[in-house]
């Protein structure tokens, strides 16, 4: 008698274990999902696929929540410098490691990133920091251009 489509073959071979992502809502094999731990037999409950988006997710994340602390650091250092000529030495020292663009980019992004999650201190002391660079630009630029030391390295081709 011919079996139907729907009922599993009478040998003995099994088929391996389903279930579905909670993420992508797939059903895949259970090889598809990671073990929790490395002797475990329990599984992750996202796919391998969606388990590796979301991770690449979270590190991009963290990624520019490390590139916001270090900008708030940097212009919590500017802003509390005590001397004019401390300003100038750490902004030159700024400038010298990242580049004058990068630094004004970094100092925008902190400063947004900051007034949108109601990060209101750290806000205050980027605008400080903008403000007391703004008051000394001139005397930053005059210092870079007389100490060739200070500029931005650049790759010669």
């Amino acid at each position: 008698m011919p079996q139907s489509q729907h009922e599993a073959p009478s040998s003995n071979v099994t088929s391996p274990p389903w279930r579905v992502c909670r993420s992508c809502l797939r059903t895949c094999p259970l090889q598809e999902f990671r073990r929790r731990a490395k002797d475990s037999a329990r599984r992750m409950h996202n796919c391998s696929e969606c388990h590796t988006a979301s991770e690449r997710a979270r590190r991009q994340k963290q990624a520019e929540g490390r590139k916001v602390r270090r900008t708030v650091q940097r212009a919590q250092r500017l802003a509390q410098a005590r001397r004019d000529r401390e300003l100038i030495t750490l902004a030159s020292s700024i400038v010298r490691t990242i580049g004058p663009n990068r630094f004004a980019t970094d100092l925008r992004e902190a400063l947004d990133h900051a007034r949108t999650q109601g990060h209101y201190r750290d806000a205050k002391q980027l605008l400080l920091c903008i403000a007391r660079l703004a008051e000394k630009s001139e005397d930053l630029l005059i210092e870079t251009m007389h100490r060739p030391e200070l500029t931005p390295n650049r790759v010669q081709a």
